[in-house]
């Protein structure tokens, strides 16, 4: 029986993990472009250009008016957000697709929102599929 060298296993076995991680990283940096492009039209008070450019899945589970309404919401409770951090993300590959789930807290004129974005990877692209606006400011009228 033929053994294999500990650098011929070790290879094999590393390769993988390694296209995998450039994939992930490219994957993640395409999330946050995404992301980076729903602020500026968010900002902007865009919320038709943020509901046109997600995913269809997206707009699937809100019609055009509500997505309006929920961001001019957001908007007018939270105003615009000057600087924002992603916080943390999770990859994951599935039979369905491949996402990224991004959560940033974003400093707005009113206060600060924590956000959790869903985002659905196709081709050279990130589109919006999820978000999560989360504030106490929200709460109030």
């Amino acid at each position: 029986m033929r053994s294999h060298s500990p650098i011929v296993v070790g290879v094999c076995f590393l390769a993988p993990l390694v296209l995998f991680g450039c994939g992930m990283s490219a994957g993640v940096a395409l999330g946050k472009t995404a992301v980076d492009e729903f602020h500026t039209r968010y900002n902007a008070a865009q919320y038709e250009a943020i509901y046109d450019a997600a995913d269809p899945e997206w707009r699937n589970g809100m019609d055009r008016e509500t997505s309006r309404k929920f961001f001019e919401r957001v908007h007018r409770k939270l105003g615009s957000c000057s600087k924002t951090t992603n916080t943390g993300y999770v990859y994951n590959t599935t039979t369905g697709g491949t996402f990224v789930n991004l959560h940033y807290t974003a400093t707005c004129s009113s206060g600060t929102l924590e956000e959790d974005f869903r985002i659905k990877l196709e081709g050279q692209k990130g589109l919006l599929i999820g978000y999560t606006a989360n504030s106490p400011l929200l709460l109030t009228d």
